[in-house]
């Protein structure tokens, strides 16, 4: 497993290259949604428990 913990960079953006540096460890990954893998949907859920919601960018044409 990597050094630095999380693995799974699918819901972080990153771009991987040839050349990244990188380090392992012998371990036991952590499960593929595990909270590590995706720390901005866990500040949007501390945000909207917050009542902080983010504006819409569309109109509402319902109202």
């Amino acid at each position: 497993v990597p050094d630095n913990g999380p693995w799974n960079y699918n819901f972080m953006g990153v771009k991987h290259t040839v050349s990244m540096k990188y380090g392992v460890k012998l371990g036991t990954p952590r499960e593929y949604y595990h909270e590590d893998h995706r720390p901005t949907h866990f500040l949007e859920f501390s945000n909207l428990e917050e009542g902080e919601t983010a504006e819409g960018d569309r109109e509402d044409t319902f109202t």
